[in-house]
């Protein structure tokens, strides 16, 4: 244990234990010693790392330096203002960060807004989507389903053109026996010849007759040459349309009465055929009855022939018709594959934009009542899009991000305001307390300035006055003072060495208030006549009970008065002397 070590300051004072740790870190470092001297020999031992506190009131602190007495307070009258700016400036600062904070707030509201218009933007064109979704899928089963009709339509115009090669064959084997018939017919013309030359032996009388008849049978074999080149004619137009003819089942109708019509003529050269047996008994009736049958052939040939151009006028219709149904196909073709492609498109930009399946998005969609107000609302939703710009991919993260810092910064924000509560309370509370101590502690001071003003002057008036009495903390101190026969109204019509007086009189009066345990007194007293010397000496020995003055001073008046004095002389150059002499030891001396 070192010599003169009493204990650490937070060893000496009590307190509950859960202020243990507060007490250990203020005064857990401070050691107390008996006296300065062995203070002195701890602090130089150890370095002077720590605070030594004598208990006659001196310090020596961390570092070596001495101060005599008690630590000084700061909390002081003229250091309470001081306090006071402080904790306004803090409470100022903290209400700009306040400002500061709500402004943010406002900025982070009006982008969690925006975010969420932009969200209902996004759900409004999901929706759309869907509704152009389900219209594309019904526009394409109605495509779907003209293809079908027209591919049954086909199917029924090839069965028409397979019956129609079916009737041609027909045709083609009529044809075939309507030769036959033809050849059996020329046969029976011969043999009516033979019977027109026996007639011709029979009777001569007739023989121009004959003649005459036998001109007409050329002419009538030269027609029917040109009926047969015009059925080879025939043949081969056939030939060339029967493709065309395969194509419309209105040509397998008009085949089928073109063959009839054959019949009926077939049928009709048996009759003629028939007739000419009959008038061979009859020359001339048979002449006739054959003429009737020439022209009856000519007219059947201009109404084959005129059958012929209605067919070509039907199949050239027909071809157009074909031309019209396959090209109105391929464009229905076309805008249903463009219709596909647009339908696939859609449903990828819904997978890629959305994430969502055709399913999934069918389960959200909701059905349009108002197709025209559902457009307008679209029209403008779009246009609203447009003046938002492009879209924000990562505003949803940014949203959270946002949210989170508004939580925290709201957080923050309702603890700023609960300190700034608690703070204008305590300022309410300190402001209150203050007051209350300053008022009571200057009433009582004015009370020991009177008093002590009178004793040092030996009579007169002296107070002190607040120049604002309903802000004591804000007022001003007036000093009012009339010495012994004198009226002052100003302090500063007092001399130097009065005006120096009277603030030595505040001192004692606020020393009288509040006794301190160490106090250094520099020269004071320097403006004093000997007289007020004197009395300052004197009168400062009323509070050396209380207080330790250490007093620096080259007046005689004062040196008297003192226990010890000290003095610093220089007998050689360069080489100070501390001189010390002890006023009591000096008296008993002088006594003995």
């Amino acid at each position: 244990m070192q010599e003169g070590y009493v204990a650490l300051a937070c060893e000496l004072v009590s307190f509950d234990s859960e202020y243990r740790g507060i007490v250990n870190s203020l005064l857990g470092r401070i050691v107390v010693a008996e006296n300065i001297d062995l203070a002195t020999n701890i602090a130089k031992k150890y370095g002077y790392k720590f605070r030594i506190i004598t208990l006659d009131g001196q310090v020596i602190n961390a570092g070596g330096s001495f101060t005599g007495g008690s630590s000084q307070r700061s909390s002081g009258v003229l250091s309470r203002k001081n306090e006071i700016k402080t904790v306004t400036e803090q409470l100022e600062k903290l209400t700009s960060g306040h400002e500061a904070a709500k402004q943010r707030l406002e900025a982070v509201k009006a982008e969690a807004e925006k975010l969420g218009f932009d969200i209902d933007g996004e759900r409004e064109m999901i929706s759309l989507a869907e509704t152009e979704k389900v219209r594309l899928e019904g526009e394409r089963n109605t495509v779907s389903s003209m293809a079908e009709q027209y591919k049954k339509r086909i199917a029924e115009l090839e069965k028409s053109r397979l019956d129609g090669e079916a009737k041609l064959k027909a045709a083609k084997a009529l044809r075939e026996d309507s030769l036959k018939e033809l050849a059996d017919c020329e046969m029976k013309i011969s043999a009516l010849e033979d019977e027109a030359a026996e007639a011709k032996e029979r009777s001569g009388k007739t023989r121009e007759r004959r003649e005459e008849i036998s001109a007409e049978i050329s002419d009538s074999r030269l027609k029917l040459a040109g009926l047969e080149k015009d059925v080879q004619a025939n043949e081969e137009f056939i030939a060339r349309t029967l493709e065309s003819i395969r194509d419309s089942v209105g040509r397998g109708r008009e085949l089928d009465e073109k063959i009839a019509g054959l019949r009926e003529k077939i049928e009709a050269e048996k009759l003629n055929i028939e007739d000419r047996k009959r008038e061979n008994e009859d020359s001339k009736t048979a002449v006739e009855a054959y003429k009737k049958r020439i022209e009856a052939e000519a007219a059947s040939g201009i109404d084959y022939e005129r059958r012929t151009q209605a067919v070509m006028s039907l199949q050239r219709s027909k071809s157009d018709e074909k031309t019209t149904v396959n090209g109105e196909i391929s464009r229905l073709t076309e805008r249903r594959d463009a219709m596909q492609k647009e339908c696939d498109g859609m449903i990828n930009q819904l997978w890629e934009s959305y994430s969502l399946t055709v399913a999934e998005a069918a389960e959200q969609a909701e059905e349009v009542e108002d197709i025209a107000d559902a457009q307008k609302r679209l029209n403008e939703i779009r246009g609203k899009i447009r003046a938002l710009g492009s879209v924000n991919t990562d505003a949803i993260d940014e949203y959270q991000e946002v949210s989170s810092r508004y939580e925290f910064l709201s957080a923050q924000l309702g603890d700023v305001k609960q300190s700034k509560e608690e703070l204008e309370k305590l300022i309410a509370s300190l402001t209150k307390s203050m007051r209350e101590i300053f008022t009571e502690n200057f009433n009582k001071i004015n009370e020991n300035f009177k008093t002590t003003f009178v004793e040092l002057f030996g009579g007169g008036r002296g107070e002190l006055t607040l120049t604002d009495p309903e802000n004591v903390l804000e007022s001003g101190i007036e000093i009012n003072v009339a010495p012994p026969g004198k009226v002052i109204k100003n302090l500063s019509l007092l001399s130097g060495g009065e005006q120096a007086f009277v603030a030595i009189a505040i001192y004692f009066a606020i020393l009288k208030l509040r006794p301190s345990p160490f106090c250094i007194l520099d020269e004071i007293e320097a403006a004093l006549d000997d007289v007020n010397v004197t009395r300052y000496a004197q009168y400062l020995r009323n509070f050396t009970d209380t207080t330790q003055f250490i007093l620096i001073t080259h007046r005689r008046g004062t040196m008297e008065e003192a226990d010890i004095l000290y003095g610093v002389t220089m007998q050689e150059k360069g080489v100070s002397k501390l001189l010390r002499m002890d006023i009591s030891e000096v008296s008993a001396d002088m006594s003995n």
